[in-house]
């Protein structure tokens, strides 16, 4: 009798046990077709963080097709694709169940603008050649010249040194201060030229003590002291009090 309830209480457990296992397989193979089901079809595009470059041109890089299964994309390998683009910096996909793909870029931003080669080009902060231009006379960036750069593509990053001092001399300047520079002269080894719009000649020296210069000039400019229409030329090279030269 010991013996008979003994047996009757494993096959209860085993009948048990194959009872959830059953219900787990089933579950696990109708959860497996559900997600092949058309519920996860993808259906929607958000793309966010885009100025320059139009959604459809960043749709296109990415190359997702509709009604792909959202499971079975490739985020990696689209950011990628939307990388190859000049402009775009950084570039984030992430999936918003059931059926959206949220599309995140940073555009790079010009600050400047290189003649290479009979053409224009504008560069961002970490020297990055990002598009090219028809004139310089609308773009309000101020034109690094004094540089021979060839061979330089979309895309492509000029490692100069003299380029990324003058990369953060730039970026460092208050808008008003910058907003009076119309050309950067490079070819005075050591030293960044500022040509204004007024036809001022500015050696600004290094990229070395940017903002205490830039107060000093913005002084000059502003003193009333200061006839600023005769002022030819004003030298911030070296600490101390700058030099200035008006015209004869």
């Amino acid at each position: 009798m010991a013996r008979n309830k003994r047996l009757k209480r494993v096959r209860k457990r085993q009948l048990a046990f194959f009872r959830v296992l059953f219900f787990v397989v089933v579950g696990a193979i109708s959860f497996f077709y559900f997600l092949q089901s058309s519920f996860w079809e993808l259906d929607t595009f958000l793309v966010k963080g885009n100025e320059s470059v139009e959604r459809e041109e960043i749709l296109q890089l990415a190359n997702i097709p509709y009604d792909l299964n959202i499971f079975k994309i490739d985020l990696q390998e689209s950011e990628g694709r939307i990388l190859v683009h000049p402009l775009i910096k950084k570039a984030s996909l992430s999936r918003k169940l059931p059926r959206t793909v949220l599309i995140d870029v940073e555009e790079r931003k010009p600050i400047i603008i290189l003649p290479i080669e009979g053409c224009f080009y504008e560069a961002d902060k970490e020297g990055v050649v990002i598009r090219d231009i028809a004139t310089v006379s609308h773009s309000g960036l101020p034109l690094v010249t004094g540089l021979q750069l060839e061979n330089v593509e979309l895309g492509f990053q000029i490692l100069n040194e003299d380029i990324r001092e003058t990369c953060i001399v730039v970026e460092e300047l208050p808008t008003e201060v910058l907003d009076m520079v119309a050309e950067i002269d490079l070819s005075q080894q050591g030293t960044i030229i500022f040509h204004t719009l007024d036809d001022i000649l500015i050696n600004f020296g290094g990229a070395d003590r940017i903002k205490e210069k830039a107060v000093i000039l913005k002084g000059i400019f502003e003193s009333a002291e200061l006839q600023r229409e005769k002022l030819e030329y004003v030298d911030l090279s070296f600490v101390g009090p700058p030099v200035i030269k008006y015209k004869k």
